[in-house]
């Protein structure tokens, strides 16, 4: 019997190694259909995402706080920028600034979501990133 699934892709835009082996378990957990692709630093998003990728990432998760080039550049960019713009993006950081909260929803975030402190909670909010924004793809 053959596999029709199709494997999402999920850029996880993150400076923190712990909270990538995090998610990467994480999204391990709730499906083997889903293709992490990690990047470090806010620049390196910018390169990526104007390269000829032949696949663009169904999801973004994206950290606010990063070296170079903070988050909200980097969603501000993605959100104006035409052949991007629909890709949906999830703000999974620990700042419960309400000016950062302000600025991504202007932004058109498509959630924003405060990073939990505690491990199964933190499973639990993959799991619900995982049925909110890829499970129909």
């Amino acid at each position: 019997m053959m596999n029709n699934k199709k494997t999402v892709n999920v850029l996880l835009v993150e400076d923190n190694e712990g909270d990538v082996v995090l998610a990467r378990e994480a999204f391990r957990r709730v499906s083997s259909d889903i293709n992490i692709i990690h990047i470090y630093d806010g620049e390196d998003v910018f390169d990526y995402l104007n390269s000829k990728i032949i696949t663009l990432p169904d999801l973004i998760i994206l950290d606010l706080n990063l070296p170079g080039v903070s988050g909200l550049e980097i969603l501000q960019f993605i959100k104006t920028t035409e052949k991007i713009k629909d890709i949906p993006v999830v703000v999974f950081t620990t700042s419960n600034n309400l000016n950062d909260i302000s600025k991504c929803s202007e932004l058109k975030a498509e959630s924003y979501v405060i990073k939990p402190i505690d491990l199964m909670e933190y499973f639990d909010v993959v799991s619900k990133m995982n049925k909110s924004w890829l499970q129909n793809k």
